[in-house]
């Protein structure tokens, strides 16, 4: 869902309605993709959270490899503020800084997502949910 939001945000002309439904999709499905691939230095709040360590085999590969988080944070805020939770800070958004890269944030997931299967056991990378990852990836 993360890459098919922003694939359909980055192409056509749509209905406003319809692009405001794609910047929810992707804004929730990107901070679930970061909570996800950079879970917070705490323990995890509760034990069903499924994080990228419960996976993982190579640390160093995907340490190595993926973006860094201080460049993805902002996204984790930006959907709380304007999407997860009413707050008053949504409209704090300037013109500038209202508007979602999500082409930017893609390429961004795309190099964490493609560390994250490299860093799997061969064993994961066989299931076919990894393997519709790979393709995805193009990798």
């Amino acid at each position: 869902m993360f890459f098919e939001t922003a694939n359909k945000l980055a192409t056509g002309n749509h209905p406003q309605t319809e692009v405001n439904i794609l910047l929810d999709a992707f804004a929730l499905h990107t901070r679930n993709l970061f909570e996800f691939l950079y879970p917070s230095s705490k323990k995890n709040p509760f034990p069903t959270d499924i994080i990228v360590t419960d996976y993982l085999e190579n640390f160093a590969v995907y340490g190595r490899e993926k973006t860094k988080k201080k460049d993805l944070l902002f996204v984790w805020r930006k959907a709380s503020k304007q999407v997860i939770h009413l707050t008053y800070t949504r409209n704090r958004y300037s013109a500038r800084t209202k508007p979602w890269r999500f082409l930017d944030v893609a390429q961004k997931m795309h190099k964490t997502l493609a560390a994250f299967y490299e860093s799997l056991p061969q064993e994961y990378k066989d299931w076919p949910y990894f393997q519709n990852l790979k393709q995805l990836l193009g990798i």
